[in-house]
């Protein structure tokens, strides 16, 4: 009886409200209602006794019972009709809306009610579903396949001259057998003395002249002044002082009436090379100095810069001794790789050569001698080079750099030794052989004859 009575109460909640919910089998307000209604009927007619009225006095018969049963009908059909709504007034309904995008696993276990579980994304398996990430096993090896699908290296080393495999985990790079490519210079050796014969890094042979190398007494002819041979790819000069073949002096530039037919070229226009009278000299007034005369240092705004100073070209006396001599003032940074000062020789028809670096401490802001041997160049006609580079754009707020009083000289007697070392003229871009008696020089071809400029 209580079920039944609470199922009234429902009845009762959806006429008023105009809803119940559902009890979870799908039925909707109208269904519960007409069921109310039945029951409801059947339960009065059959549990529920009202008191019986009096007799009416005047007839003595009682008054007509009323229709419990239709009227709890009725009312559950009231109510059917107040929660349901007559179906022929409804209106149509809407067009159901496109479905939403399905939520990801988050948002969809956020938002389920309490109770109920959230459906799993089908996209996204479970991480404990998911399988190892595969670990590559590379462990000792340089190469080869690593258990994933890729490899541990690649023994491609990027040579030509090397045919590349892999061999048990190992690269095997082994030279061709080309015979452009090599494995040292014995297998480049091209049977002329004149040419320098390397192996290179990429296992290729390469060929370089020579400087001052002969096959054959012509190709060392000076002229008159010398007798001239070719011994075993060294050209031998030996001076025959003959009338006008030597002087003491051979030049001198002091410049102190102006720049002496030297040239300059600056990477900037307002600090560079140039002819100054007022500043710094070892014999006044000029010298020629690296500098900006606006602000009195060699500062260019901050910026790295660079300039040469080239000589005139003189004959040097053949098969004798050469010497040149320089002057130098540095009010620059102290280090050998900042503030470089080079003295070149550019021997005609001959790539130029460094004979003189800057020391890699200097005394500053005194003037100090450079000598230097040229008898490699003895018999040519040559001219003297001056590079100087800053490096860097900062530091420079010395004076700068002054030349003074260059000078080439000879004795006038032949190079005669006894050993290799006798003909040393320490240059570090030369080589020397004493052979037959005399002093014999060339250039390597390896030398970077032209230091970190070219011009």
């Amino acid at each position: 009886m209580a079920a039944r009575v609470a199922v009234v109460w429902c009845a009762i909640l959806v006429a008023a409200a105009h809803g119940c919910s559902s009890s979870g089998d799908g039925g909707g307000t109208a269904d519960v209602a007409a069921d109310v209604s039945a029951d409801v009927a059947g339960d009065v007619s059959a549990d529920v006794e009202p008191d019986m009225p009096s007799r009416d006095p005047a007839t003595g018969d009682r008054p007509t019972p009323p229709d419990v049963a239709g009227e709890a009908a009725e009312a559950g059909e009231d109510a059917a009709t107040d929660a349901s709504g007559d179906a022929t007034d409804a209106p149509e309904p809407p067009e159901p809306p496109e479905p939403p995008d399905a939520p990801d696993a988050t948002d969809a276990g956020e938002d389920a009610p309490a109770g109920d579980a959230a459906e799993p994304d089908a996209a996204e398996p479970d991480a404990a579903d998911a399988p190892d990430a595969c670990v590559p096993a590379c462990d000792g090896k340089a190469c080869g396949a690593n258990g994933c699908g890729g490899q541990c290296g690649s023994c491609d080393d990027g040579l030509g001259c090397t045919t590349d495999t892999c061999d048990a985990g190992e690269c095997r790079n082994v030279p061709t057998s080309s015979p452009y490519c090599c494995e040292g210079p014995a297998q480049c050796d091209d049977g002329d003395p004149c040419t320098l014969d390397k192996c290179g890094d990429d296992l290729l042979c390469a060929y370089a002249d020579i400087q001052g190398c002969c096959e054959a007494d012509d190709a060392c002819d000076l002229g008159a002044c010398t007798t001239d041979t070719c011994a075993e790819g060294w050209c031998v000069h030996v001076a025959t002082l003959g009338p006008g073949c030597c002087a003491g002096d051979v030049a001198a530039w002091r410049f102190d009436a102006g720049d002496d037919g030297w040239a300059f070229d600056n990477s900037q226009a307002a600090v560079g090379w140039r002819v100054a009278s007022d500043r710094q000299a070892m014999s006044p007034p000029g010298a020629l100095w690296y500098g900006n005369p606006a602000t009195g240092d060699f500062d260019a705004g901050g910026v790295p810069h660079f300039g040469f100073a080239f000589g005139p070209e003189v004959q040097l006396p053949g098969g004798v001794g050469v010497l040149l001599t320089a002057n130098v003032f540095m009010d620059t940074e102290s280090s050998w790789n900042y503030d470089v000062l080079t003295i070149h020789v550019e021997a005609a028809g001959e790539d130029p050569v460094m004979v003189w670096q800057k020391p890699h401490y200097v005394v500053k802001e005194a003037f100090f001698p450079v000598i230097v041997r040229l008898d490699a160049f003895a018999g040519r006609k040559a001219r003297i080079v001056l590079a100087f580079d800053t490096v860097d754009g900062t530091g420079n707020s010395g004076a700068g750099v002054f030349v003074d009083d260059v000078v080439v000289t000879s004795a006038c007697e032949p190079t005669a030794c006894g050993t290799d070392a006798d003909c040393d003229d320490s240059v570090v871009m030369t080589e020397e052989r004493c052979v037959a008696g005399a002093c014999a020089f060339r250039v390597p071809a390896e030398a970077p004859a032209a230091g970190p400029w070219e011009w």
